[in-house]
């Protein structure tokens, strides 16, 4: 019995261990590997010549989604130069995507209270988007005409929805058809913007 209880004692130090070092054994086999060690030097170098050629080199412009990126003796400065304009037409042309998205899995059927609510918040934050745009940058009459036509036809949509308690499959198709070209344009002027 005493030799079975130091078998098992012996057995369970031994996986304690052979487990603890695991972790250990997995890295330098993963070291072992000539495509990690490929990998590792190259990226090594990489970070290394890239931050020798900019300290060295004359200033850098990087152009990172909305911001321009100056890179200049070691130093990096960050400036934002996408007009206001392209976040807010984008906000409209997202309204008719927006819409298909909830709707196009309830056409239908009967729209719940729950939803009913989301559907009226919603179109509080369209209205209330919708007389900000006068005045704003870049606006002009035929920019606001566009997404005048796309709130316009929302808020349509949202009043039928609301008042019936359904969308048909039929009517929400033939919203986002009317739509296309409106957040195309829409799309347009944010482009230009930029």
């Amino acid at each position: 019995m005493l030799h079975r209880m130091k078998a098992a004692v012996a057995v369970a130090t031994l996986v304690v261990g052979a487990g603890s070092a695991m972790p250990t054994r997995m890295a330098r086999a993963a070291d072992a590997d000539p495509l990690v060690a490929l990998n590792k030097s190259f990226r090594q170098a990489y970070s290394s010549e890239r931050a020798a050629l900019l300290n060295r080199g004359g200033p850098v412009i990087v152009v990172a989604f909305d911001d321009l990126v100056l890179m200049r003796a070691g130093k990096t400065e960050k400036a934002g130069f996408t007009p206001a304009i392209y976040h807010e037409a984008k906000s409209i042309a997202h309204v008719p995507l927006a819409l298909y998205v909830w709707l196009q899995s309830r056409t239908g059927k009967t729209l719940d209270d729950a939803f009913l609510d989301r559907l009226r918040a919603y179109r509080g934050q369209i209205t209330a988007a919708a007389a900000s745009l006068s005045g704003r940058s870049g606006w002009t009459r035929p920019v606001l005409a566009v997404h005048q036509r796309i709130i316009d036809a929302s808020l349509k949509l949202i009043a039928e929805a609301v008042a019936k308690k359904t969308v048909s499959g039929r009517r929400l198709v033939a919203y986002a058809r009317a739509m296309r070209p409106l957040v195309l344009r829409s799309a347009d002027v944010a482009a230009r913007a930029q």
